[in-house]
Order: C-alpha cells, then structure tokens, then sequence
C-alpha cells in the first residue's frame, strides 16, 4: 500500500493537500523514489530493497564560491555587532547613519553619473 500527501499553495497562499492512496498494478523500476512515513526519509529502489536516503543533501562548494560564503557571513556578524554597539552606544549609531548616507549620496552619483 502507498500513500502520497502532497500539499499544494495557490497563489493566493491557500493550502490544498492532494493524495493518493493504493497498491501499484506495476512494480517500481529500479531507482524510483518513494516517500516512508514511518522512518520520515525518502528511500530509492535499488532493485532487491529501498534504501533510505538520509534528509540532509551535502554540497561541495568551489573555492571562490566557499571564499564568497565566509566573506558574506564575516560581513553579516560584523553588522549585526554594530548594531548591537548602536543600541548602547550613541557615536557608533552616529556612525553608522553617517556611513548610511554616505552610500545614499554615492547611489545616488553612480546613478548620475550613468
């Protein structure tokens, strides 16, 4: 017996469960996928048994891409403590808006200048 619950959001942000539930006239070909509800993985056929997957997808990233990924997050963290420090801290925060309208005034010159 297999059961397939899918969930579909409209546009208008809705939900709508659509399912299926039955026994397969046919066998599964091998390297089909399947949902298992009670071990909450996907499991692929590998022509004798399913094998389960596991729920978590591994990505190897190139170097320039990884050097990208650390400089993001360098980046994000050292926001988010300035604007901690600005919460306290009243010539960081006049700080910040100065370097907030220096880029406005920058946007606005490339923009110009175009």
């Amino acid at each position: 017996m297999i059961t397939v619950n899918l969930t579909k959001i409209t546009d208008g942000g809705s939900k709508e469960t659509i399912g299926y539930s039955g026994t397969p006239s046919t066998p599964f070909a091998k390297g089909a996928v399947r949902w298992n509800n009670s071990s909450m993985c996907f499991e692929i056929d590998a022509g004798s048994y399913w094998h389960s997957m596991p729920n978590y997808v591994n990505v190897d990233l190139d170097e320039r891409t990884s050097k990208v990924l650390n400089w993001a997050e360098k980046k994000m963290n050292e926001e988010i403590e300035f604007k901690k420090l600005a919460e306290t801290n009243t010539a960081v925060k006049d700080l910040l808006d100065t370097i907030e309208i220096a880029k406005q005034k920058l946007e606005m010159v490339k923009t110009l200048t175009q």
